[in-house]
């Protein structure tokens, strides 16, 4: 009985049903008041029906949001614990065209909301002296079942006819917090062909006050488990905080993400939110509100279906005459834009000396086959390797660039494990010193191809090796390093380790304090140097890894997430940075980003699970890169693109689609999981809702009706909107890429 005061403190003042001290309105849009809406079910009550401005003049029909707890929702002057402001939120999203055209019926509670809200189905079924507990609590037994039959027979048909609404179960959801989360769980369990959907914010699972009858809870989820509809129509949302009476429900509400993912439900359908250091009340819901709305509500996006051009044609008039014809293939199959990469590297004789040619003639030959453009501004270099068919490297003139400022060669590189330099991209801990030269390259792209501004679909923004957010911890040229190992850290040159020693220092303000966190007897700061155990020929951080030290010390900890934040904010600068270049004739096309499928040493047999994510940057091992509520390790990539929400759309790309889990390839043992992470990332995304696109990583992939089908089902099971395929010659040429691209093109326009 310890947590009743604070329960009986926050709870019971949700039955308040008027607030006698006038103040003035807040409602943006109409509140039409139903007041003392009769039911032959339960007590009457009154219903405010929030209608978004222009609703008079609008000839549409309407999706309906139906929400408990109606007093709180709209109207300050109304509201006894604090406005969720739904109106401002829907009628933003709905300004922004980020959802479709929604009315809200508030419904308002009574003095026996807890009876109303408290799921009946379940209660019936526990043992009679827990029965008996709750209804000394409540005062009644559970009313649930006709306030229901209310809602569903009474007041939908109401709403229906007397309001322009889409009647059917897609266009119909339920949403509340607390006890009123509940209750919309428990609706779309007994009426799952009226609710396409549902959100439950800060749901309270104990349902007892006393979180004493541990029985109430468990005997829910059991009727969840089996009553809740299968996935496919329906989408479920849940979230919870950490502090006041949130703080209780992490282990309730794990048991219930237990049954969706056994009932077959993914990110596509289903979204579970931690919020730390948030509490229950109407003040925190009022701020996350735009989630659950976006998820339940959200417009269906444009699908794109795109192909990437040959890497370089030169001077070969063939490769340029058939590429002339497959770009008009690819029109004719229902392609929508070819991305370009527009290489840095053509500033071939110093700086700010470009070579536009090859560019001039390839968009316009685009744009002559009615196709949009996407160019990757390429800041990396591309291939340079025994057999490669691509040698465009980074200018040769940046590595010098800065010497005069005491930045050398080295500090320009990135530096590996075994002391090879990696020239596939300028390393990211110069940043200040490069970027402004990147945003000169934009700066000129945008200035010859303003004209163009109306067909660029999105620019790409390269961000590291083969233009991905990541380190080049992996390479062909280096078999210490190359797949399927766990790659190679890329930690060590000056200008890194001097980044990480100031990281260190500023989080701890001292060298006392490193050596108390890390149990260590260091004297210097030169002291504080990245993992060094081990031989330049196994990799110096080889014993680092064998340990587990990365995991398992705080030295390791902290270790990964200043190289796991440094490339985030790296990440974080380029996209600045591309916003800053892009103000002009390019300000309103969308921007992307790609990370990499490091997809092989990530399954659970494999000797250090993920080590090759954590080798390239992906993820750090401070939270729990296991769980979805840290996004499976992606949670801070993913709140990169969710911070330019408002500012700039930013789009994630995703590479590999094509390949399976699997523990051995071509007789090599890779314990690859690359659907599993598909599922990773996508979740990670869906939760919060940003844009995702997918490519295929190697062009053999979709050479096969298998990898087709491993894309396809990564389009099924994922909310996933868009492809982009390498190469377009892969899908005109090859008679499997090119009906099999079709059909999934065809399919995503349904």
């Amino acid at each position: 009985m310890r947590y009743l005061y604070l329960l009986l403190a926050v709870l019971l003042t949700v039955g308040c049903t008027e607030n006698k001290q006038e103040k003035p309105s807040t409602v943006i849009g109409t509140l039409v008041k139903h007041d003392d809406f009769p039911s032959q079910y339960v007590a009457s009550r009154n219903i405010h029906v929030w209608l978004p401005v222009g609703y008079h003049d609008d000839p549409e029909k309407y999706s309906v949001l139906y929400m408990h707890d109606g007093q709180n929702m709209f109207d300050k002057s109304l509201a006894y614990a604090g406005e969720w402001k739904v109106d401002e939120h829907i009628q933003k999203l709905m300004d922004s065209g980020e959802i479709r055209k929604t009315i809200v019926v508030g419904i308002w509670n009574t003095a026996k909301r807890f009876m109303e809200y408290q799921p009946q189905d379940s209660f019936d079924s526990l043992d009679e002296k827990v029965k008996d507990d709750l209804i000394k609590e409540y005062g009644e037994t559970p009313l649930s079942n006709d306030y229901l039959k209310f809602i569903v027979e009474e007041l939908k048909p109401f709403i229906d006819s007397n309001y322009r609404t889409r009647t059917g179960k897609q266009e119909t959801f339920m949403m509340g917090s607390s006890m009123g989360g509940l209750i919309s769980i428990y609706a779309l369990a007994k009426y799952p062909d009226v609710f396409g959907g549902i959100a439950a914010m800060s749901t309270h699972w104990p349902i007892s006050l006393s979180f004493d009858i541990p029985a109430t809870s468990a005997n829910f989820v059991k009727y969840l488990e089996k009553e809740l509809p299968k996935p496919g129509s329906h989408k479920i949302y849940f979230d919870f905080g950490t502090e006041t009476l949130d703080a209780h429900y992490e282990p309730h509400q794990n048991r219930v993400d237990t049954v969706l993912e056994a009932l077959g439900y993914s990110s596509k359908n289903w979204i579970t939110r931690k919020f730390e250091g948030k509490a229950h009340n109407e003040y925190d819901w009022e701020e996350r509100i735009d989630i659950p709305l976006l998820f339940l509500l959200k417009k269906k996006q444009r699908f794109t279906a795109n192909v990437m051009a040959p890497l370089d044609m030169k001077e070969d008039e063939k490769q340029w005459d058939d590429f002339k014809r497959q770009i008009r293939m690819a029109k004719e199959m229902g392609v929508g834009a070819v991305s370009v990469d527009v290489w840095w590297g053509l500033e071939r004789t110093g700086d700010n000396k470009f070579e536009w040619a090859y560019y001039d003639r390839i968009f316009d030959e685009i744009e002559a086959a009615d196709l949009r453009i996407v160019p990757i501004m390429s800041f990396h270099g591309c291939g340079g390797y025994p057999g490669g068919t691509c040698n465009v490297p980074v200018p040769e003139w940046i590595w010098g660039h800065f010497e005069n400022k005491g930045i050398t060669r080295l500090d320009m590189h990135y530096q590996g494990e075994n002391g090879a330099q990696n020239i596939e991209a300028v390393s990211l801990w110069q940043d200040d010193y490069v970027i402004p030269q990147y945003i000169e390259f934009m700066n000129a792209f945008e200035e010859r191809y303003a004209a163009k501004a109306s067909i660029m679909d999105e620019i790409n923004i390269s961000m590291g090796a083969s233009g991905e957010l990541r380190y080049p911890a992996y390479t062909p040229n280096d078999a210490l390093c190359d797949f399927p190992t766990r790659g190679c850290f890329q930690a060590y040159s000056p200008s890194a380790m001097k980044d990480f020693q100031n990281y260190i220092l500023k989080k701890y303000d001292s060298l006392e304090k490193v050596n108390a966190a890390w149990g260590t007897e260091h004297r210097n700061i030169s002291e504080i140097i990245p993992p060094n155990d081990g031989t330049p020929e196994d990799g110096v951080a080889n014993d680092f890894v064998q340990a587990k030290e990365y995991v398992e010390t705080q030295y390791g900890r902290d270790f990964m997430d200043w190289y796991h934040e440094s490339l985030i904010n790296h990440g974080r600068r380029m996209l600045d940075a591309a916003i800053v270049a892009f103000d002009g004739a390019f300000a309103e096309v969308e921007l992307g980003m790609k990370i990499a499928g490091i997809h092989w040493q990530m399954s659970p047999n494999a000797p250090h699970p993920r080590i090759t994510e954590m080798a390239v940057g992906l993820i750090p091992t401070s939270s729990d890169y296991t769980h979805r509520i840290s996004g499976y390790g992606y949670g801070k990539i993913i709140n990169l693109v969710n911070e330019y929400k408002g500012k700039r759309k930013i789009a994630l790309h995703f590479t590999n689609l094509e390949s399976d889990d699997q523990e051995e390839e071509n007789g090599r043992v890779i314990y690859s999981q690359a659907r599993t992470l598909l599922k990773y990332v996508a979740t990670a995304a869906n939760d919060v809702g940003i844009t995702i696109k997918g490519e295929n990583a190697m062009a053999h992939g979709i050479a096969t009706h298998h990898g087709w089908d491993n894309i396809n089902q990564a389009y099924t099971n994922h909310s996933l909107n868009g492809i982009t395929i390498l190469r377009l010659n892969n899908v005109t040429d090859n008679e499997i890429g090119q009906a099999r691209f079709r059909k999934l093109i065809q399919s995503s326009k349904k």
